[in-house]
């Protein structure tokens, strides 16, 4: 796990109705993805209509935490506030196996960032905020 020194002064997220169950998984180490339950397809971020369905219907489903890096880019300039102590880092989008298509965006942690690229296998870390909840970063999974 990163230094708490060397972590991203990232601003906090903001808790609504609609993802207080995803913070509050995450803070179980559980990563949940919102799910129609109509047509069974997952949606991330979430929303409170299905993109495929019209369904306002839907529940929070556990996933894996496992994926693959779909596409990534490493800053090495300070171009974002906060991030200053960690340039460089990889920001990558991961495509969860749970269903294709269903992406997620992280930072590649416990890695250099000479090691993101397309087609990583990755799984799921959570990183303690300050506030007490967790957020959802991916480390590569060991070969």
């Amino acid at each position: 796990m990163t230094d708490v020194l060397s972590r991203p002064q990232r601003p906090q997220p903001v808790v609504d109705e609609l993802t207080a169950p995803y913070w509050a998984a995450a803070v179980q180490g559980r990563l949940v993805i919102r799910r129609c339950s109509d047509c069974g397809r997952f949606r991330n971020p979430p929303s409170p209509i299905c993109p495929d369905c019209h369904s306002e219907s839907a529940t929070w489903t556990e996933v894996s935490g496992r994926g693959t890096v779909y596409q990534y880019t490493v800053l090495r300039q300070p171009r974002v506030g906060g991030f200053e102590s960690v340039i460089p880092y990889a920001c990558i989008v991961v495509e969860l196996d749970e269903q294709p298509g269903l992406l997620f965006v992280a930072n590649l942690v416990d890695a250099d960032v000479d090691v993101a690229r397309v087609g990583l296998r990755v799984q799921v870390q959570f990183e303690p905020l300050e506030d007490g909840l967790k957020l959802p970063q991916f480390a590569p999974m060991p070969t």
